[in-house]
């Protein structure tokens, strides 16, 4: 697989894990969730996770 790709994609996959951490805590908190903001933030999320994958690809730590 071509490099950009896979820290594009690991990236991705990080943003991802960050929007489950989130909603998780929300859960253990108990507050109410509202579902269309949670969509968008985790697409912006997985979003901003490519990008800085793509541009930190140099050094696996930071991808």
């Amino acid at each position: 697989m071509d490099g950009i790709v896979l820290a594009g994609l690991l990236g991705g996959i990080g943003g991802l894990t960050r929007g489950v951490v989130g909603l998780l805590k929300a859960l253990s908190l108990r507050r109410r969730i509202l579902w269309a903001y949670y969509a968008i933030t985790v697409a912006i999320a997985v979003i901003i996770g490519i990008f800085v994958g793509i541009i930190f690809d140099f050094d696996p730590r930071l991808s």
